[in-house]
């Protein structure tokens, strides 16, 4: 069935503004080792970004729903051609929903990064991590710091991407440094993400999203050769 080139319009007025307020609204900030001034006025910094991000977030809402409603009320004359006006309505339903969607994965992202943010909790998860690896995987003892950074440095690229909520690229022997002197190679290290992801403050903050899982997804494919 074709539609009335009305309703394309109306549509696309709802599915613009998604990418270009979602991708203009969130901000990188890696927070390194620093003086405690420079930590203070870091996390200054990275608060004014995440109330920003809140606010825009809160206002596209409203937009949205503006919007929404004005398709609806377009869509009324339509109500004499049962079937168009039905699959209109239809597709309207639709794009509220992959809205709701986007703004539980922004906030599911958000609650990530910020706790990722901490270096005690990354500290925690990165202990935790190399732990359950040592289980099941023979780590030499003489590349056993090295490893244990390269799993901070996952852990960091992590933070970044899902904060930013795009990957950054990065490369197999920047992050996987002691990879050639592990007997198991790689796996050790794709174990590590596993780990990570069943990490439960990570599972609960993720909220029943897959905003965690695609990241960790896409850094092991990023590491593996």
């Amino acid at each position: 069935m074709k539609w009335p080139w009305l309703v394309y319009a109306l549509i696309l007025t709802v599915a613009i503004p998604v990418g270009m307020t979602f991708s203009s609204s969130m901000v990188n900030r890696e927070i390194q080792e620093l003086s405690k001034d420079e930590i203070q006025k870091a996390q200054t910094e990275r608060d004014k970004a995440i109330t920003k991000c809140n606010g825009e977030i809160g206002r596209f809402q409203n937009i949205y729903s503006q919007r929404i409603d004005k398709i609806k009320n377009s869509l009324e004359p339509l109500k004499e051609f049962e079937d168009i006006y039905k699959q209109c309505l239809f597709e309207v339903k639709n794009c509220q929903a992959i809205f709701d969607e986007l703004q539980k994965k922004s906030h599911a992202a958000a609650d990530l990064a910020d706790w990722l943010s901490s270096k005690s909790n990354r500290m925690q998860i990165r202990d935790f991590a190399v732990f359950e690896v040592e289980k099941k995987h023979s780590i030499p003892a003489y590349k056993a710091i090295t490893f244990r950074n390269d799993i901070g440095r996952c852990i960091n690229w992590l933070r970044d991407s899902i904060f930013a909520l795009q990957g950054y690229e990065v490369r197999r022997e920047e992050i996987a440094r002691a990879c050639p002197d592990i007997p198991s190679g790689i796996s050790a290290y794709l174990t590590a993400l596993e780990v990570i992801k069943s990490h439960s403050d990570l599972v609960r903050l993720s909220n029943n999203t897959n905003v965690l899982e695609d990241f960790i997804q896409e850094l092991s494919k990023k590491i593996q050769p």
